[in-house]
């Protein structure tokens, strides 16, 4: 009782700090142990099964496609940024469906990963292709003479872009697609001319022309002060941007008889820029 009694009480304080802090190194390195052991063994698993032999695809048709009506599986697997052989678990679905997404046909994708069975999954969802854009050259962009005018359509350049147009008018470049066969549907309405010039109209006269009880083939937009449409019916010249459109093709529907009544080929073309006052002009 006596040796007991001898020890202070700053003593007995001083042990008790030295004996927690010694628990706590111990705690410390046990932690630290067990994370570096944990770290090496997800580090090596990870490994393993990221080089599993049955975790890889070896080939573009091992990718699964869905969602697409317009572009063939093998076009779509072919905008993939992907080296194959590739890890499932290394590659990134956000990243393959970003990429996509920027590629111009493809207006949305979900990337998933299966891992059992191993397959990656791209549902996408395509930018609608309403219409085949031909943009001719700066040399053919300029205005008519008054000879071209009477022309059913005006002469193309052989240097003429081809492309496409969504319902928005965004421009979908040919060079997106390696051949044309990976279509499998191509749109039936042509337009021609610049669509930085016709693209803020293009809504408008595209719902106009989608509406309409006659079939529009080809609208030629390279004259600004008239808008020229291949028909059923014929040639149609509609004048200014497409702002009275939605008249005249409805005046257009009345005329269907026409061709009853006057031979086709002695219609140059159809005078639609007054709708009130329809005129059709015979050939010389």
């Amino acid at each position: 009782m006596a040796h007991i009694s001898s020890v202070s009480p700053d003593q007995l304080a001083r042990r008790r700090r030295f004996q927690r802090q010694q628990r706590q190194r111990k705690f410390l390195h046990s932690a630290w142990q067990l994370l570096t052991i944990s770290s090496l063994t997800g580090g090596i698993l990870w490994f393993t099964l990221t080089n599993r032999p049955g975790w890889f695809i070896y080939q573009a048709d091992e990718v699964v496609i869905s969602g697409n009506r317009f572009l063939s599986a093998a076009a779509i697997q072919s905008m993939l940024p992907i080296a194959y052989p590739a890890s499932l678990l290394q590659l990134s679905p956000q990243e393959i469906a970003n990429k996509l997404e920027s590629t111009g046909p493809i207006a949305h994708a979900n990337v998933t990963r299966k891992l059992f069975p191993p397959k990656l999954i791209v549902e996408v969802q395509e930018k609608h292709p309403v219409a085949i854009a031909q943009v001719p050259s700066t040399a053919a962009q300029t205005q008519p003479s008054a000879n071209q005018k009477n022309q059913q359509t005006l002469p193309l350049s052989p240097h003429t872009q081809i492309g496409l147009l969504d319902e928005n008018g965004v421009w979908i470049s040919e060079d997106r697609y390696t051949s044309p066969d990976q279509f499998i549907q191509l749109p039936t309405l042509t337009v021609i001319g610049d669509p930085k010039q016709y693209q803020p109209y293009w809504g408008q006269v595209y719902q106009a022309i989608n509406r309409s009880p006659i079939k529009v083939y080809e609208i030629d937009w390279r004259d600004p002060g008239n808008l020229i449409l291949k028909t059923e019916l014929g040639i149609v010249h509609c004048g200014g941007q497409g702002r009275l459109l939605v008249e005249q093709l409805r005046i257009l529907d009345q005329m269907r008889n026409l061709p009853a009544q006057v031979n086709p080929s002695q219609i140059d073309y159809i005078d639609l820029k007054n709708p009130e006052k329809p005129a059709i002009r015979k050939t010389p």
